[in-house]
Formats: C-alpha cells, structure tokens, sequence
C-alpha cells in the first residue's frame, strides 16, 4: 500500500509515471500530513508532498513542490476512472468566490493533476481561502483548507533543506494583500 501511495505522490509531482520512496521526515500541519519523497532510481531528491484525505468523497487532495520550484494541485480517487492525458476543465471556488477555470491532466486513471505557478491567482486563492469547491464532469466537491499558509510554508522548507541553492519565496509575500483581497487572520 505504501508502495502504491509513493507511486501516485510521484506522478503529481512529475506529471508521468514514476516511482519515488517517501514521505521522508514527515510532518503534520492540522490535517495535512507531508514529507519529502526521493526517486526510487538513484535515491536523490524528487519534491516534497503534503496530502488531506477527505472520507465523504473518497478524494485525497494533494499539494506538491519538486526541486525546480514547481507547484501541483491534485485531486485522488480510487473510484474515478479518468483517461490519462485528456484534459479536465474544472471550475474551483475559493470561500464562494469564483469560479476560477482551471485543467487537471490525469497521469493515470484515478489522478488529476493542476499545475499551480507559484506567483499565480491561484497559488494566492489556495492559499488565502478557507475553503474551496471543486466542479468537474457535473460533481461537486469540498475542501476544508485550514492551515494552508503554514502548509506553504512547511512545503518550501522541505524543499529547501533537501535543494539548499533553490530561491524561493515565503508564501505570505504572495498572499492576498498583494492581490487587493482582504487577508484572513493568520495565527503565528
């Protein structure tokens, strides 16, 4: 089971089939458990991964970060029966705000994978919200998304300790006071 956990984490963060080995020092940050996953091939770096699993729906939401800075979000079901490679629109809303279009490509059959730039509108709703819905192939799904800033945070530090010349940014440089959004209490 552990193997078939490493393996969807991998394709997340690559976007293709893949084998990795982790999580490694994994943490928990409210319900997001998280660590750092290497490549099964030669042992070095792959990204660092944090996941929430959602019972009601059967979907396990995944947030990713690889060694080149690149974030995913991805949506996880046992039940789905996607076709890899073919785009999925679909529309997320952020604490009722919204929709924001966006497109999940399915590595394999029970994955869709969205990439989230780190300087986006995305990457700043995602971050901000409390929570969000998701609306794909006429269902509707919701995330509680507590936390997500010290999420970030922990993600880009899990990085930088495994790819200590990557530059990156603190997520509250990029949250919703840079957008014009009113900012949600954070706790320290």
């Amino acid at each position: 089971m552990r193997r078939i956990f490493a393996c969807a984490i991998a394709s997340i963060a690559l976007l293709g089939p893949a084998s990795a080995d982790g999580p490694h020092d994994s943490f928990k940050i409210g319900n997001w458990i998280g660590g750092y996953f290497t490549k099964d091939a030669d042992s070095t770096f792959s990204h660092c991964a944090a996941w929430v699993s959602y019972p009601a729906s059967g979907i396990t939401l995944y947030v990713t970060i690889n060694a080149q800075g690149q974030w995913n979000l991805a949506f996880q079901n046992d039940r789905w029966q996607l076709v890899p490679g073919q785009a999925i629109p679909v529309d997320l809303t952020f604490d009722g705000i919204g929709p924001v279009r966006v497109y999940a490509i399915p590595p394999n059959n029970t994955l869709a994978v969205v990439s989230m730039p780190g300087n986006s509108a995305l990457m700043k709703q995602f971050m901000d919200a409390q929570g969000m819905q998701a609306f794909a192939q006429g269902n509707l799904f919701g995330f509680n998304l507590e936390g997500t800033l010290p999420l970030m945070r922990a993600l880009i530090s899990c990085v930088k300790k495994q790819v200590p010349s990557i530059s990156l940014k603190d997520p509250e440089a990029q949250s919703s006071t840079s957008a014009g959004h009113p900012q949600r209490a954070r706790s320290s």
